[in-house]
C-alpha cells in the first residue's frame, strides 16, 4: 500500500507503453479477441501450451489517478456483461485501495501527532524545569536584593555612628591639642631669664599651624654665685603624652641642678628617675650646660642631643659640643661626663633641636654645615637677629613648610654692655617677638 501510495503521488505512466498501460491511461478498457491472429499480441517463450482467445485489460483507479490495470485472460470471447463485471470488479478494487491508502495515511498521520505530542511533551517538560531553575534564580536574587538592603541598611547606620564617633574625635584631639599646647607654652619661660654681659635670645616654631604639639623645649635655671643653667631638649611624641613626660623632664631637671648643678650628676640623676618612671615609653636627648656669667666659663653634659654651636669671633670658626653619654630613658646605671669650654666677648652660643639641621624638601637637609654658614654670617648680629636669621633660613631652605618643631636658645658674650634679651614664639606662619 505504501508503495501504491507513493506511486499515486509520483505515477510513472509517462510514454507509450503495452495494452494494460494504454488502458489505465485511457480508463477505457480494451478488449482483444482473436488472440492468435492479432498481431499485436505476441506469444512469449514459456507462456506455456495454453493461448487465450480473448484478453481484456481493465483500468483501476483511485482517487481519479490511474494505478494500474488489470489484464484477464479467456478461452472464450467477452461478452459486454463480463467486460462490465470486471470494470466493476477494479472499480471496487480501486475504492478499496483507496480506503486502504486513506487508513493509512491516517494512521501515518496520527503516528506523527503522536510523536509531535510528545516532543511538546518533552519541550513542556524541559520549559517548566527552566521556568523552575528561573522562578529559583528569581528567589535567590530576591534573597541576595533583601541582604543587601539590610546590609546597606546597616552601613548606613554605621557611617551615621562613624560620623558621630569622627566628630567626637576630633573635638577630642582639638581639646587635647589645645591642652597640650598650653602644657607647652607653660614649659617655656616667659620672661626670659637674664644673665648679666650676655645677650639672649629663645624661638619656638611649630611645624605647621594644626601639628600636635612636640616635646621640644628649652630653659635657663637661675643658679648661685651668676651662674646659669642653660637646657635645651627633644622629648620623643606628640601630643600630650609628649606635654606630660616634658613637664616631668623640665621639673625634674630644675630640681636635680638646684641640688648640685653639675651636669655629670644631673644628667644621672634624670636618667635614672626617667628609666624607673617611664621605661620604654619615652626617650629624650638633652643638653644641660652651667654657664658662669662672672667668668665666662661653660661646664656641660649632652645626653644624644644635637651638638650646639660656639661661634668664636677671634677665628671665624665655630666648635662642636660634642655628646657626653647617651640618650636619656634607654637604659639605667649610666655614668655621664662633662666637657668644659670658655667664651670670649662677641662669641656666639647656640643651642638647638633637630628640627634645624633637618629643614629641608626631599633628601636635601639644611644640616650642620649650612647651619654654621648661618651663625657665621649673623654673628655681628645680635642674639635676636641671629636667632631670626636661623629660623627664617631653615623655613626658606624647607620651602615655607618645616617637617619638625624647632626650638632655639641663643646666647651672645658682651662685654660691659646692657644684657639684652629677646623671645620669639610662632604658630607656624609668624614669629610674636618681645
Amino acid at each position: 500500500l505504501r508503495e501504491l501510495r507513493d506511486d499515486l503521488r509520483h505515477p510513472s505512466l509517462a510514454g507509450p507503453g503495452g495494452l494494460a498501460e494504454q488502458a489505465a491511461r485511457s480508463g477505457e478498457p480494451i478488449v482483444l479477441t482473436d488472440i492468435p491472429d492479432d498481431a499485436r499480441f505476441i506469444v512469449r517463450p514459456g507462456l506455456g501450451k495454453i493461448i487465450p482467445k480473448a484478453i481484456a485489460c481493465v483500468p483501476m483507479q483511485v482517487q481519479g489517478r490511474p494505478i494500474g490495470a488489470a489484464v484477464l485472460g479467456s478461452l472464450r470471447d467477452y461478452d459486454e456483461e463480463a467486460v462490465s463485471f470486471m470494470q466493476s470488479a477494479a472499480t471496487e478494487i480501486g475504492i478499496a485501495a483507496s480506503n486502504a491508502l486513506r487508513h493509512l495515511d491516517l494512521r501515518d498521520l496520527a503516528r506523527e501527532l503522536q510523536e509531535t505530542n510528545e516532543q511538546l511533551d518533552g519541550q513542556n517538560e524541559e520549559l517548566q524545569a527552566q521556568n523552575e531553575e528561573i522562578q529559583a534564580q528569581n528567589e535567590e536574587i530576591q534573597a541576595q536584593n533583601e541582604e543587601l538592603a539590610a546590609q546597606s541598611s546597616e552601613l548606613q547606620q554605621q557611617n551615621a555612628e562613624l560620623e558621630v564617633a569622627s566628630e567626637e574625635l576630633r573635638a577630642a584631639e582639638e581639646q587635647q591639642r589645645r591642652l597640650a599646647e598650653t602644657l607647652q607654652k607653660s614649659f617655656l619661660p616667659r620672661p626670659l631669664a637674664c644673665i648679666d654681659g650676655h645677650d639672649v635670645a629663645d624661638a619656638y616654631v611649630p611645624a605647621h599651624e594644626h601639628s600636635q604639639v612636640g616635646g621640644d623645649f628649652y630653659d635657663i635655671i637661675n643658679l648661685e654665685n651668676g651662674k646659669v643653667g642653660l637646657v635645651i631638649a627633644d622629648v620623643s611624641g606628640k601630643g600630650v603624652d609628649a606635654a606630660v613626660y616634658t613637664a616631668m623632664a623640665k621639673y625634674m631637671l630644675r630640681g636635680f641642678a638646684l641640688e648640685d648643678p653639675r651636669p655629670a650628676q644631673v644628667l644621672s640623676r634624670l636618667n635614672e628617675a626617667i628609666t624607673r618612671y617611664a621605661a620604654g615609653e619615652v626617650f629624650i636627648t638633652l643638653f644641660y650646660g652651667v654657664l658662669d656669667s662672672r667668668e665666662r666659663k661653660l661646664i656641660y653634659g649632652s645626653a644624644g642631643h644635637e651638638p650646639p654651636l660656639i661661634f668664636r669671633r677671634e677665628s671665624g670658626a665655630c666648635v662642636t659640643l660634642q655628646t657626653t653619654g647617651p640618650v636619656l630613658g634607654i637604659l639605667p646605671n649610666i655614668e655621664y661626663t662633662e666637657e668644659k669650654e670658655s667664651l670670649s666677648e662677641h662669641d656666639v652660643l647656640v643651642m638647638y633641636t633637630d628640627g634645624i639641621v633637618e629643614a629641608g624638601r626631599g633628601r636635601d637637609r639644611l644640616g650642620h654645615v649650612r647651619l654654621e654658614e648661618i651663625i657665621r654670617r649673623s654673628a655681628s648680629l645680635s642674639a635676636n637677629d641671629i636667632a631670626d636669621n636661623i629660623v627664617t633660613d631653615a623655613r626658606r631652605f624647607a620651602e615655607g613648610r618645616l617637617g619638625d618643631d624647632v626650638a632655639l636658645l641663643v646666647v651672645k658674650a658682651r662685654n660691659g654692655e646692657q644684657p639684652q634679651y629677646a623671645a620669639k614664639e610662632s604658630n607656624g606662619s609668624e614669629y610674636i617677638k618681645a
